[in-house]
């Protein structure tokens, strides 16, 4: 299976959850982050059930401070 996630082609075994690969990317304990796929902002609440499938194009987003 083939997911990009950041511009980024991945390849996984089988179809997984936001939560499982965020914990394989070591970004799920990271504080202040959005996930869109496909361009669909995807709640946090939703991230333990929805499964990323083939081809899905992932947007893992990293809020920043400042001005």
């Amino acid at each position: 299976m083939q997911i990009k996630i950041n511009n980024q082609v991945h390849e996984f075994e089988e179809a997984q959850t936001i939560e499982a690969t965020l914990q394989q990317l070591n970004k799920l304990e990271a504080t202040g982050i959005a996930v869109a796929i496909n361009d669909v902002v995807i709640p946090k609440s939703k991230w333990q059930e929805h499964l990323i499938q083939d081809q899905d194009d992932l947007l893992i987003v990293t809020a920043t401070q400042g001005g």
